[in-house]
């Protein structure tokens, strides 16, 4: 196994509420469910069970200094923080396996472009790091990448050449909040005919999102002197796949609908 399968099956596994959690207890129960989940076809023997738990050791390092596990008073027990309860409970979409959390955000949004995912990947990498500052800004350059390419998606759908000129005229090399709001224009005017099940979510994930990740992005990228914590940062990574998502149905939408 690779250390990113080890990350997403400790991050996977649903651990007992003990505080007693050895290193030789979690090397265990991931190979078991490596077994389980058909990832190793048998319990390793031996030189290869005594290397995998050293990987599994170093991966579960790597989590204690991530905040999920805490030492319990004393090594080599340790326990689950606050905060890793927090990452347990988020379920699938969690910012601690990177490798999944891309994986599953390719899923979501097939049609994702690789400037998005780049900046996704660095946000990610500076979040495990501790740079909360660097993640917000990260995020949300990911997040304006994909607000321009719906802004562009809005712009080809618009139903006669003057609308796409003067809707050109009103976005093109603007500021991205003036280009937000000029997308909302659109897509909540009652004259644009949006499907039910996107017209119900344009308010809360594209405009409630996004102002959430801009203003965290703002804050981080100016000289302002805010600190961002870690429970700030974990949030917008959380919140970034649903803001994500819906922009991408609206893409897919747009391009077979005129507005």
């Amino acid at each position: 196994m690779d250390t990113s399968q080890i990350r997403t099956l400790i991050l996977s596994t649903k651990w007992t509420p003990s505080p007693n959690l050895s290193f030789g207890h979690i090397a265990e129960t991931i190979i078991s469910e490596a077994v389980r989940k058909g990832i190793l076809d048998r319990h390793p023997q031996h030189n290869a069970e005594a290397s995998l738990k050293e990987k599994i050791e170093e991966v579960t390092w790597g989590l204690v200094i991530e905040g999920v596990f805490a030492p319990n008073h004393t090594l080599p027990l340790l326990r689950i923080t606050e905060y890793g309860k927090q990452c347990f409970e988020a379920g699938e979409t969690t910012p601690h396996d990177p490798d999944e959390y891309i994986s599953r955000l390719r899923k979501q949004c097939p049609s994702i472009d690789a400037v998005t995912l780049l900046y996704v990947g660095e946000g990610l990498q500076t979040f495990r790091a501790g740079n909360h500052l660097a993640t917000a800004v990260m995020i949300g350059v990911a997040a304006e990448k994909t607000l321009l390419r719906l802004v562009d998606a809005v712009h080809f759908a618009l139903d006669t050449p003057l609308r796409q000129q003067r809707f050109e005229e009103e976005t093109k090399g603007k500021k991205a909040k003036k280009q937000h709001d000029e997308l909302l224009k659109r897509l909540k005017s009652p004259l644009t005919p949006l499907a039910s099940d996107l017209e119900s979510v344009v308010t809360q994930h594209i405009d409630g999102i996004f102002d959430v990740i801009r203003r965290s992005r703002n804050d981080a990228g100016h000289p302002t002197g805010r600190k961002m914590d870690r429970q700030e940062t974990h949030a917008l990574l959380l919140l970034f796949p649903t803001y994500c998502k819906t922009a991408h149905d609206l893409i897919d939408w747009l391009s077979s609908h005129k507005i």
